[in-house]
């Protein structure tokens, strides 16, 4: 049996994660963020398959925290989750490398098949 596939979830909302914890607790290692800086301190120490980063946070915005992990140099997909379709922050994440996107509130099943197609 392959090692288990680590996802990291970073969402400032604890219902949010949680959410997400339950869709994937059976497919995945599931390591979990409440920040940007959070996320960014975890990714020193493990190497997810996926990363799954809310575009609206405090502090540290998803779009701040992507451009420090791609400044990381760490080659993980990226998904966005977002609650609003801003344009220009779209342009900006796609322009980082952002696989995809996650609308809240979300599809369940859109949100297990983009992992597992992100998660090979």
């Amino acid at each position: 049996m392959h090692a288990q596939k680590t996802l990291l979830i970073v969402d400032d909302q604890p219902g949010v994660r949680r959410l997400l914890y339950e869709i994937f607790k059976g497919d995945f290692c599931i390591e979990e963020a409440a920040s940007g800086a959070e996320a960014l301190e975890k990714l020193q120490r493990i190497t997810p398959s996926l990363v799954l980063l809310d575009m609206n946070m405090p502090g540290l915005s998803g779009l701040q925290t992507l451009e420090k992990i791609r400044d990381m140099d760490i080659e993980v997909p990226v998904v966005m989750v977002t609650a609003s379709g801003e344009t220009e922050n779209v342009k900006k994440a796609e322009q980082l490398g952002v696989k995809d996107y996650l609308c809240k509130p979300f599809d369940i099943e859109k949100v297990r098949r983009l992992a597992k197609e992100y998660i090979k």
